[in-house]
This record gives C-alpha cells, structure tokens and sequence, in this order.
C-alpha cells in the first residue's frame, strides 16, 4: 500500500477545518528548499493576528465562513474537479488575491522543476474519507508522473 502512496504523491497533506483542504504534491527538490517552505508555510498557517487568545477565539468563530454542503441529495462520492488550475476553491474559502498568490508560487516550483502541486478544497467529501477522496484526486490528476 506504502508504495502505491508514493507512486502518486511525495507529500500529502490534509487540513479540515469548515471546509475541507486538500494539498497533493510530489516533490522532486530537498525539503529544505527555502521557497518551498514559505509556500507551505502560508498555506498551513493561519494569518498571525496581534489580538489575544480570547480576542483570538472569538475572531475565528465570527470570521468563519458559512459552507454549504453542494453535493446532491444522496451523492456519495463528490465529483472530482478536472486539473484546470494550481488552486481550486470550490468552498470559497480563498480570497481572489490568495488564490492568485498561492497559484503563482505553485506555477514557479513547477517552472523550476522542483514540484507538482495542486489545490483542491471541497466544502465536503460527503459520505467518503478524507483519504480516500484525496487518493481518487491524486490517482486522477497523476502529479509527480511522467504523464504530467
């Protein structure tokens, strides 16, 4: 099973939070690539706020968006969306500027031949796991192949 995983993908990384985000890449640079890390580090991290953790907590809960769940009554599996793009926000969770940013130091990473990266956030996997829809997205879109 460890190597169909890495067939597919270097890296995998998963956040859930209102809606669920998805990160699939396959490296082909050291992680200890500068710019790498500060992609990933953006994408990661939530944007640092000079309040308190209280201020901090009560920010996040009012800030967070309402995602609706798109999939039609009874869909199991969500539909995957087609490679069109580094960054696709079906959730709406991005602004257009952060999607733009993140689409352009995606897009310099694979100009430079150090990764394949793409985003996906679905406001739901619905009745599905997290890591098998991701597997399905990695499988179907074959970043880190010979075929991309």
């Amino acid at each position: 099973m460890s190597e169909i995983l890495l067939k597919y993908c270097a890296g995998l990384i998963l956040m859930l939070g209102m809606g669920t985000t998805m990160l699939v890449s396959a490296e082909t640079a050291t992680a200890t690539d500068a710019e790498d890390v500060i992609v990933a580090r953006e994408i990661l991290q939530p944007k640092n706020n000079q309040n308190t953790p209280a201020q901090n907590t009560e920010t996040a809960a009012a800030s967070q968006p309402q995602i609706a769940n798109d999939m039609a009554e009874g869909q199991f599996q969500r539909d995957l969306p087609s490679l069109n793009k580094p960054v696709i926000d079906q959730a709406n969770i991005l602004s257009p500027a952060e999607k733009q940013q993140f689409s352009q130091r995606i897009l310099k990473l694979y100009n430079e031949g150090k990764g394949q990266i793409g985003v996906v956030i679905v406001p739901t996997t619905g009745q599905e796991d997290i890591f098998d829809y991701s597997m399905r997205v990695a499988e179907a879109w074959q970043l880190g192949s010979a075929k991309r």
